[in-house]
């Protein structure tokens, strides 16, 4: 017989035999070492560093809790505003909050399809994507990456035997930083009667004029045309330097999850601070462009400096913006580079399977950088890759 403990154990030593434990105590302790500079998060616009101490003099008006669910005692003014002001910024009817990135992916696609529809998923799209189809029951069809032939072939042959249809994808990709092909995702939509789930996460806060997202952005260079057939999911955690998530679309798919989402229905509601931290930082970046731009001028300098020192450019990825990708042949290789620049004081993320197919550092420029460590951190990085 075996035991838990036993189990434990045999699972762990696999892990690290294969160079892809994961150690929360050092990793925790590299991010506390004075002076460290990071490099991995996902705090695009800088955010997460602002001071909110007219909020906390609010706080004796704002419940630190939110006390419940949203559909029991849950619901606070906080919640409904921060609604209100994601529809005003992405041009939807409506809006729903969720605690978390995930819980958001997971819940819509649990009850947005069933065992009588299909979903044809991007074979990159985020983990939580996948897990929503899980739960869903639905027919599963994978694409290769932003391969619109091969979605074509599948849609055309599957399509018919399937109730309702639904493309996921995400639209900037959290690994890679490269963009899906939205416009051509919606004629094809259009085309076979689908609709389309999309992930803004790495998008909100950095495209469109406003900051609304890749999508708005194309909707404002008339590459499409509506948002008909589309279902946009966010975070709140990375552009807008909070936390929370929301999907945001018409008014009858926000009934349907409010009533049908089970990670919505039975947790507890986002914390009424953090929506009202989040609603701020939104308007800070509705009514300023100062952020963006600065993030784009430190793209384009890290962009410039490796593109100049590192040898081999096919080392390396980046689709002009903020995520970075470095590989390697191996996960002792990426762990050897992320410790190398840990002692340099940059701390940069190793990303292994299964997160990955490729074992990669990788790197996020942030409005918060400042040029000098940009530019030590590209030399660094060519030493290594070179």
């Amino acid at each position: 017989m075996h035991n838990f403990d036993d189990f434990f154990k045999d699972s762990l030593t696999e892990l690290k035999n294969k160079n892809l434990y994961r150690d929360q105590s050092a990793i925790n302790q590299k991010l506390s070492t004075p002076g460290i500079k990071v490099f991995s998060d996902n705090d695009y616009l800088g955010l997460a560093n602002n001071s909110y101490s007219e909020i906390l003099q609010e706080s004796k008006e704002i419940l630190a809790g939110s006390t419940g669910s949203r559909l029991t005692t849950g619901s606070q003014k906080e919640h409904y505003e921060l609604e209100t002001l994601i529809c005003d910024w992405k041009d939807t009817e409506a809006t729903i909050l969720f605690n978390t990135g995930y819980a958001a992916n997971t819940g819509a696609l649990a009850c947005l399809v069933n065992s009588k529809d299909a979903v044809f998923i991007d074979e990159l799209a985020h983990s939580c994507m996948w897990d929503g189809v899980k739960l869903s029951s639905a027919r599963k069809y994978i694409f290769k990456h932003n391969d619109l032939i091969q979605l074509q072939e599948l849609l055309e042959k599957y399509r018919d035997k399937h109730q309702k249809a639904l493309i996921i994808t995400e639209s900037v990709f959290s690994m890679d930083g490269d963009l899906a092909p939205v416009a051509e995702l919606q004629k094809l939509a259009q085309k076979y009667q689908a609709n389309i789930f999309i992930d803004e996460a790495h998008s909100t806060g950095i495209y469109g004029s406003n900051g609304a997202g890749l999508i708005k952005e194309l909707l404002e260079q008339g590459e499409i045309q509506d948002y008909s057939n589309i279902i946009q999911m966010g975070t709140l955690s990375k552009g807008v330097g909070i936390e929370g998530a929301y999907i945001t679309g018409s008014k009858l798919l926000i009934k349907f999850l409010r009533n049908k989402a089970r990670t919505y229905i039975y947790s507890t509601a986002l914390s009424p601070i953090s929506a009202k931290i989040a609603s701020k930082n939104i308007k800070i970046i509705q009514i300023t462009d100062c952020l963006r731009k600065t993030l784009k001028n430190n793209i384009g300098l890290f962009r410039k400096k490796l593109n100049e020192l590192i040898l081999d450019k096919n080392n390396f990825k980046n689709f002009h913006g903020p995520i970075f990708t470095f590989f390697f042949e191996n996960e002792e290789k990426c762990l050897t580079a992320s410790q190398k620049l840990i002692e340099q004081g940059y701390f940069c993320s190793a990303i292994r399977p299964p997160t990955v197919k490729e074992p990669r550092i990788r790197i996020c420029i942030s409005a918060k950088h400042e040029e000098k460590d940009i530019i030590r951190l590209s030399e660094i990085i060519a030493e290594i890759m070179n």
